[in-house]
């Protein structure tokens, strides 16, 4: 092997890879935080939302609606509600749940990649 004198091109150039090797890793580690805390948004809107849907209240064995439990704005306030259809919620946990599932194997994959290689691979 033969050794040969830097030349000041040569040494530019090897700036310019580095700079470029630098840029990609700061933007992979970015998206790869962003996607971190997507999902950490995710989780804890889902969690938000399960809890409201969890502190429903059931039906209790012998009260009927008849049964004077509440007071009079509670009654109005009743009156003035119309049917209750939670579909649209369901969809909209369902969609949360699945976006939380696929932003988990995003990063699980970046990982991977970074676990296996030490970079990430762009392509």
């Amino acid at each position: 092997m033969e050794l040969q004198r830097a030349t000041k091109e040569g040494v530019l150039e090897l700036d310019r890879i580095s700079a470029k090797i630098g840029s990609t890793v700061n933007a992979v580690w970015g998206t790869i935080e962003g996607d971190i805390t997507k999902q950490t948004d995710l989780q804890n809107e889902l969690q938000g939302i399960k809890d409201v849907v969890n502190t429903k209240v059931d039906k209790v064995n012998g009260k009927q609606l008849s049964t004077e439990d509440y007071t009079t704005p509670e009654k109005q306030k009743l009156a003035g509600l119309s049917n209750y259809d939670d579909s649209a919620l369901r969809k909209y946990i369902e969609s949360l749940e699945e976006q939380n599932k696929l932003l988990k194997e995003q990063v699980a994959a970046l990982q991977n990649q970074i676990d296996n290689t030490g970079w990430i691979l762009l392509e």
